[in-house]
Protein backbone atom coordinates (compact mmCIF):
# COMPACT_ATOMS: atom_id res chain seq x y z
CA UNK A 1 0.00 0.00 0.00
CA UNK A 2 1.56 3.56 -1.02
CA UNK A 3 1.40 6.27 1.53
CA UNK A 4 0.69 9.97 0.60
CA UNK A 5 2.36 12.82 1.92
CA UNK A 6 -0.35 13.45 4.44
CA UNK A 7 0.06 10.41 5.56
CA UNK A 8 -3.38 9.21 3.72
CA UNK A 9 -4.00 5.50 3.14
CA UNK A 10 -5.00 4.98 -0.39
CA UNK A 11 -6.94 1.60 -0.98
CA UNK A 12 -4.89 -0.91 -3.25
CA UNK A 13 -7.26 -1.35 -5.91
CA UNK A 14 -9.49 0.65 -7.90
CA UNK A 15 -12.40 -0.49 -10.62
CA UNK A 16 -12.17 1.52 -13.91
CA UNK A 17 -14.83 3.55 -15.46
CA UNK A 18 -16.04 3.25 -18.71
CA UNK A 19 -14.68 6.15 -20.80
CA UNK A 20 -13.76 7.24 -24.55
CA UNK A 21 -10.32 8.94 -25.49
CA UNK A 22 -9.21 11.13 -28.60
CA UNK A 23 -6.08 11.27 -30.17
CA UNK A 24 -4.98 14.68 -31.42
CA UNK A 25 -2.44 14.95 -34.30
CA UNK A 26 0.46 16.24 -31.67
CA UNK A 27 0.17 12.85 -29.36
CA UNK A 28 -1.66 14.29 -26.80
CA UNK A 29 -5.50 13.13 -25.89
CA UNK A 30 -8.90 14.26 -25.44
CA UNK A 31 -10.72 11.73 -22.54
CA UNK A 32 -14.70 12.08 -22.43
CA UNK A 33 -16.61 10.31 -20.03
CA UNK A 34 -19.93 11.18 -18.16
CA UNK A 35 -17.92 13.58 -15.71
CA UNK A 36 -16.95 16.02 -18.25
CA UNK A 37 -13.82 16.51 -20.83
CA UNK A 38 -10.06 16.78 -20.27
CA UNK A 39 -7.05 17.00 -22.32
CA UNK A 40 -3.78 15.11 -21.28
CA UNK A 41 -0.48 16.30 -22.24
CA UNK A 42 1.83 13.82 -19.71
CA UNK A 43 3.26 11.42 -21.89
CA UNK A 44 3.54 8.86 -18.38
CA UNK A 45 -0.78 9.47 -18.18
CA UNK A 46 -1.40 9.22 -21.77
CA UNK A 47 0.20 5.70 -21.66
CA UNK A 48 -1.74 5.15 -18.29
CA UNK A 49 -4.96 6.13 -20.30
CA UNK A 50 -4.43 3.89 -23.30
CA UNK A 51 -3.62 1.04 -21.17
CA UNK A 52 -6.80 1.70 -18.90
CA UNK A 53 -8.71 1.83 -22.33
CA UNK A 54 -9.01 -1.62 -22.47
CA UNK A 55 -9.60 -2.43 -18.88
CA UNK A 56 -13.36 -0.98 -17.98
CA UNK A 57 -14.61 -2.72 -15.39
CA UNK A 58 -11.69 -4.68 -14.13
CA UNK A 59 -9.84 -3.67 -11.10
CA UNK A 60 -6.66 -1.36 -11.24
CA UNK A 61 -3.68 -1.86 -8.70
CA UNK A 62 -1.69 0.87 -7.05
CA UNK A 63 1.44 -1.34 -8.41
CA UNK A 64 0.02 -1.28 -11.97
CA UNK A 65 -0.04 2.68 -12.50
CA UNK A 66 3.05 2.75 -10.47
CA UNK A 67 5.13 0.91 -13.43
CA UNK A 68 4.15 3.53 -15.47
CA UNK A 69 4.32 6.88 -13.23
CA UNK A 70 7.07 5.65 -11.10
CA UNK A 71 7.19 8.07 -7.89
CA UNK A 72 4.32 10.43 -9.26
CA UNK A 73 1.87 7.36 -8.78
CA UNK A 74 -0.55 9.42 -6.23
CA UNK A 75 -0.73 12.60 -8.11
CA UNK A 76 -1.75 10.26 -10.99
CA UNK A 77 -3.91 8.38 -8.87
CA UNK A 78 -5.68 11.64 -7.90
CA UNK A 79 -5.94 12.81 -11.36
CA UNK A 80 -7.80 9.36 -12.50
CA UNK A 81 -9.88 9.86 -9.62
CA UNK A 82 -11.22 13.20 -10.08
CA UNK A 83 -11.68 12.78 -13.57
CA UNK A 84 -14.13 9.54 -13.05
CA UNK A 85 -11.76 7.24 -15.22
CA UNK A 86 -11.70 5.13 -11.80
CA UNK A 87 -12.96 4.49 -8.53
CA UNK A 88 -12.67 3.41 -5.47
CA UNK A 89 -13.73 -0.19 -5.48
CA UNK A 90 -16.87 -0.42 -2.85
CA UNK A 91 -18.79 -3.52 -1.89
CA UNK A 92 -22.31 -3.82 -2.83
CA UNK A 93 -25.17 -2.29 -0.71
CA UNK A 94 -27.01 -4.93 1.65
CA UNK A 95 -23.90 -7.37 1.15
CA UNK A 96 -25.52 -8.93 -2.26
CA UNK A 97 -23.19 -11.39 -3.67
CA UNK A 98 -25.65 -11.75 -6.97
CA UNK A 99 -28.06 -10.42 -8.75
CA UNK A 100 -30.78 -13.06 -10.74
CA UNK A 101 -33.31 -12.44 -13.27
CA UNK A 102 -36.26 -14.71 -13.38
CA UNK A 103 -38.75 -14.27 -15.95
CA UNK A 104 -41.40 -15.65 -17.79
CA UNK A 105 -41.26 -13.53 -20.98
CA UNK A 106 -38.55 -14.85 -23.34
CA UNK A 107 -38.27 -11.27 -25.04
CA UNK A 108 -37.71 -9.69 -21.71
CA UNK A 109 -35.52 -12.24 -20.39
CA UNK A 110 -33.18 -11.97 -23.17
CA UNK A 111 -33.69 -7.60 -23.19
CA UNK A 112 -32.93 -7.16 -19.38
CA UNK A 113 -30.60 -10.12 -19.43
CA UNK A 114 -28.38 -8.68 -22.05
CA UNK A 115 -28.29 -5.02 -20.41
CA UNK A 116 -27.56 -5.97 -16.93
CA UNK A 117 -25.00 -8.30 -17.48
CA UNK A 118 -23.55 -5.33 -19.46
CA UNK A 119 -23.77 -2.94 -17.15
CA UNK A 120 -23.53 -4.46 -13.70
CA UNK A 121 -21.35 -7.74 -14.45
CA UNK A 122 -18.32 -5.66 -13.50
CA UNK A 123 -19.66 -5.68 -10.22
CA UNK A 124 -21.07 -8.55 -9.23
CA UNK A 125 -22.08 -12.09 -11.08
CA UNK A 126 -25.25 -11.44 -12.70
CA UNK A 127 -27.22 -14.58 -13.82
CA UNK A 128 -30.15 -14.98 -16.16
CA UNK A 129 -32.81 -17.71 -15.60
CA UNK A 130 -36.66 -18.93 -16.69
CA UNK A 131 -38.84 -19.68 -14.27
CA UNK A 132 -39.04 -23.63 -14.46
CA UNK A 133 -36.15 -24.34 -11.82
CA UNK A 134 -35.45 -21.42 -9.44
CA UNK A 135 -32.37 -21.53 -7.58
CA UNK A 136 -31.44 -18.97 -5.12
CA UNK A 137 -28.75 -18.67 -3.07
CA UNK A 138 -28.14 -16.48 0.08
CA UNK A 139 -27.11 -13.03 -0.54
CA UNK A 140 -29.13 -12.97 -3.83
CA UNK A 141 -31.03 -10.04 -5.46
CA UNK A 142 -33.65 -11.74 -7.08
CA UNK A 143 -35.40 -9.36 -9.65
CA UNK A 144 -38.55 -11.44 -11.26
CA UNK A 145 -40.86 -10.06 -14.18
CA UNK A 146 -44.04 -11.89 -14.68
CA UNK A 147 -46.04 -11.43 -18.08
CA UNK A 148 -48.17 -13.65 -17.77
CA UNK A 149 -48.84 -12.64 -14.43
CA UNK A 150 -49.08 -16.02 -11.94
CA UNK A 151 -50.58 -16.17 -9.13
CA UNK A 152 -49.14 -19.44 -8.11
CA UNK A 153 -45.72 -18.65 -9.30
CA UNK A 154 -45.40 -15.70 -7.93
CA UNK A 155 -46.24 -16.98 -5.05
CA UNK A 156 -43.50 -19.87 -5.49
CA UNK A 157 -41.16 -17.54 -6.22
CA UNK A 158 -42.14 -15.12 -2.74
CA UNK A 159 -41.96 -18.45 -0.69
CA UNK A 160 -38.30 -19.38 -2.54
CA UNK A 161 -36.76 -16.01 -1.05
CA UNK A 162 -38.31 -16.80 1.95
CA UNK A 163 -36.64 -19.65 2.76
CA UNK A 164 -33.32 -18.76 2.51
CA UNK A 165 -31.35 -15.94 4.55
CA UNK A 166 -29.79 -12.80 3.38
CA UNK A 167 -31.92 -12.71 -0.14
CA UNK A 168 -34.08 -9.67 -1.30
CA UNK A 169 -37.01 -9.89 -4.06
CA UNK A 170 -37.69 -6.95 -6.71
CA UNK A 171 -40.81 -8.12 -8.06
CA UNK A 172 -42.68 -6.31 -11.18
CA UNK A 173 -45.37 -7.49 -13.55
CA UNK A 174 -48.05 -6.85 -15.52
CA UNK A 175 -51.05 -5.78 -14.54
CA UNK A 176 -54.39 -3.94 -16.19
CA UNK A 177 -51.96 -3.02 -19.06
CA UNK A 178 -49.65 -1.44 -16.67
CA UNK A 179 -46.29 -2.52 -15.29
CA UNK A 180 -45.88 -2.68 -11.48
CA UNK A 181 -42.43 -2.92 -9.60
CA UNK A 182 -43.00 -3.60 -5.70
CA UNK A 183 -41.07 -2.11 -2.90
CA UNK A 184 -37.92 -3.87 -2.24
CA UNK A 185 -39.02 -6.99 -0.09
CA UNK A 186 -36.84 -9.11 2.27
CA UNK A 187 -38.94 -11.37 4.97
CA UNK A 188 -36.62 -10.01 8.28
CA UNK A 189 -37.62 -6.30 7.37
CA UNK A 190 -41.40 -7.33 7.98
CA UNK A 191 -42.65 -4.73 5.24
CA UNK A 192 -45.45 -5.59 2.82
CA UNK A 193 -44.99 -8.20 0.39
CA UNK A 194 -45.42 -9.03 -3.00
CA UNK A 195 -49.51 -10.17 -2.17
CA UNK A 196 -49.94 -7.13 -0.11
CA UNK A 197 -49.51 -5.04 -3.16
CA UNK A 198 -51.35 -7.40 -5.66
CA UNK A 199 -54.42 -7.63 -3.45
CA UNK A 200 -54.64 -3.95 -3.11
CA UNK A 201 -53.97 -3.64 -6.72
CA UNK A 202 -57.17 -5.87 -7.48
CA UNK A 203 -59.25 -4.14 -4.70
CA UNK A 204 -59.46 -0.97 -6.81
CA UNK A 205 -59.75 -2.78 -9.79
CA UNK A 206 -62.82 -4.00 -8.60
CA UNK A 207 -64.47 -0.51 -7.73
CA UNK A 208 -66.75 0.42 -10.00
CA UNK A 209 -67.97 4.47 -9.72
CA UNK A 210 -70.83 3.85 -12.81
CA UNK A 211 -71.62 0.54 -12.02
CA UNK A 212 -70.50 -1.17 -15.04
CA UNK A 213 -68.26 -4.28 -14.89
CA UNK A 214 -64.97 -3.54 -13.76
CA UNK A 215 -61.51 -5.24 -15.22
CA UNK A 216 -61.08 -7.09 -12.05
CA UNK A 217 -65.18 -8.08 -12.21
CA UNK A 218 -63.74 -9.24 -15.56
CA UNK A 219 -60.60 -11.58 -14.58
CA UNK A 220 -62.42 -12.71 -11.41
CA UNK A 221 -64.96 -14.48 -14.16
CA UNK A 222 -62.87 -15.62 -15.73
CA UNK A 223 -60.85 -17.33 -13.43
CA UNK A 224 -64.14 -18.94 -12.11
CA UNK A 225 -64.23 -20.13 -15.53
CA UNK A 226 -60.79 -21.70 -15.65
CA UNK A 227 -58.52 -21.69 -12.98
CA UNK A 228 -55.19 -21.90 -15.01
CA UNK A 229 -56.21 -18.62 -17.02
CA UNK A 230 -53.62 -16.10 -16.29
CA UNK A 231 -53.42 -11.85 -17.10
CA UNK A 232 -51.23 -11.10 -19.86
CA UNK A 233 -50.25 -7.99 -22.25
CA UNK A 234 -48.37 -8.19 -25.94
CA UNK A 235 -45.52 -5.45 -25.06
CA UNK A 236 -43.34 -3.54 -27.82
CA UNK A 237 -39.80 -3.46 -27.71
CA UNK A 238 -39.93 0.20 -26.05
CA UNK A 239 -42.12 -0.66 -23.15
CA UNK A 240 -39.93 -3.72 -22.30
CA UNK A 241 -37.13 -0.72 -22.94
CA UNK A 242 -39.17 1.80 -20.60
CA UNK A 243 -39.69 -1.27 -17.80
CA UNK A 244 -35.75 -2.21 -17.76
CA UNK A 245 -34.79 1.65 -17.10
CA UNK A 246 -37.18 1.44 -14.26
CA UNK A 247 -35.58 -1.77 -12.93
CA UNK A 248 -31.78 -0.85 -13.61
CA UNK A 249 -32.86 2.67 -11.54
CA UNK A 250 -33.94 0.48 -8.60
CA UNK A 251 -30.58 -1.36 -9.08
CA UNK A 252 -28.31 1.65 -8.77
CA UNK A 253 -29.96 3.38 -6.19
CA UNK A 254 -30.27 0.57 -3.82
CA UNK A 255 -27.55 -1.79 -4.61
CA UNK A 256 -24.97 -0.54 -6.56
CA UNK A 257 -24.09 3.51 -6.13
CA UNK A 258 -21.84 4.81 -8.64
CA UNK A 259 -21.50 8.03 -6.42
CA UNK A 260 -21.22 5.93 -2.97
CA UNK A 261 -23.23 5.71 0.29
CA UNK A 262 -23.89 9.77 0.30
CA UNK A 263 -27.70 10.74 -0.19
CA UNK A 264 -28.40 13.37 -2.81
CA UNK A 265 -30.79 15.85 -3.22
CA UNK A 266 -33.20 14.12 -4.51
CA UNK A 267 -33.06 10.75 -2.51
CA UNK A 268 -34.50 9.68 1.07
CA UNK A 269 -34.02 6.70 2.92
CA UNK A 270 -38.20 6.31 2.24
CA UNK A 271 -37.15 5.63 -1.43
CA UNK A 272 -36.86 1.57 -0.31
CA UNK A 273 -40.33 1.48 0.65
CA UNK A 274 -41.94 3.03 -2.38
CA UNK A 275 -43.32 1.13 -5.01
CA UNK A 276 -43.69 2.35 -9.15
CA UNK A 277 -46.65 1.77 -11.70
CA UNK A 278 -45.74 2.44 -15.30
CA UNK A 279 -48.79 2.81 -17.34
CA UNK A 280 -48.07 1.56 -20.08
CA UNK A 281 -51.18 3.86 -22.52
CA UNK A 282 -49.92 7.20 -20.91
CA UNK A 283 -46.28 6.16 -20.39
CA UNK A 284 -47.18 8.37 -16.94
CA UNK A 285 -44.92 6.84 -14.11
CA UNK A 286 -46.85 7.00 -10.74
CA UNK A 287 -44.76 6.08 -6.98
CA UNK A 288 -46.29 5.88 -3.70
CA UNK A 289 -45.61 4.53 -0.41
CA UNK A 290 -46.33 0.71 -0.28
CA UNK A 291 -48.93 -0.19 2.56
CA UNK A 292 -50.09 -3.78 4.06
CA UNK A 293 -53.29 -5.29 3.10
CA UNK A 294 -55.40 -6.59 6.13
CA UNK A 295 -55.56 -10.10 5.37
CA UNK A 296 -51.88 -11.12 5.02
CA UNK A 297 -49.89 -12.11 7.45
CA UNK A 298 -46.07 -10.82 6.38
CA UNK A 299 -45.83 -8.46 9.30
CA UNK A 300 -46.34 -11.21 11.80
Amino acid sequence: MIVSNSNTLRPDTYKVNNFIYHELPNGNLVVQNKNGVVKVHNSQMIEVIKYLDVKTGQLLTNEAVQGYLGEKVEEGIAFLLSYGLIKVEEQANFNIKRILFLSNHITMREMAGSTFITDYQSYLPVQISSVDNIEVEAGDLVIAFLNPYDHKLAKSIQNTIDSVPDTYLLMSYIYNNCFYVDSLYNKEWKRPCHFCHINHIQAQLRVSYTGDVTYQQLIDSFYHEDISFKVETPLRAFDMLNMITILAGRIENFFIRENGYILLSHESLEDINFATKLDLHSKAVYSDTSIYWEMCDCYE
